[in-house]
């Protein structure tokens, strides 16, 4: 398992040098960030596959103070849509993403672009 120095090293490498086309594989990107393998078939199956210990839930979702403190390392997921989203946490409002500004490709995004999020989870899950 990569450490968080290592994971956002990693993320970082992605966006400019990617190892493969993230197209719909926001969940796969998010594990292998951690240097883990897929946890379900899509980000809404992984959330529900996560430990409770591990879940912190969103209780309001429009508190900007809750997303602001999302530890940097930390997997966001959403349920929304049919197979949700994962997001990896930056620090300072931000996060890594796949399909958002450009198909396939990560980027970083703010943290606010999160689309009916569910929670985050603390890095170590499993």
């Amino acid at each position: 398992m990569r450490s968080i120095k290592k994971q956002q090293e990693w993320c970082a490498s992605q966006v400019d040098n990617p190892t493969q086309s993230w197209d719909n594989l926001c969940q796969s990107f998010a594990r292998q960030s951690l240097g883990m393998g897929a946890y379900g078939s899509s980000a809404k199956v992984a959330w529900g596959n996560v430990k409770e210990k591990y879940k912190v839930p969103i209780t309001k979702p429009s508190d900007k103070s809750w997303w602001a403190d999302i530890p940097m390392g930390s997997l966001i997921y959403s349920t929304h849509g049919s197979s949700g989203h994962a997001w990896v946490a930056m620090g300072n409002s931000k996060a890594y993403s796949n399909d958002y500004k450009r198909k396939g490709r990560i980027d970083v995004v703010p943290v606010g672009s999160v689309r009916a999020p569910c929670g985050k989870c603390h890095s170590r899950h499993g």
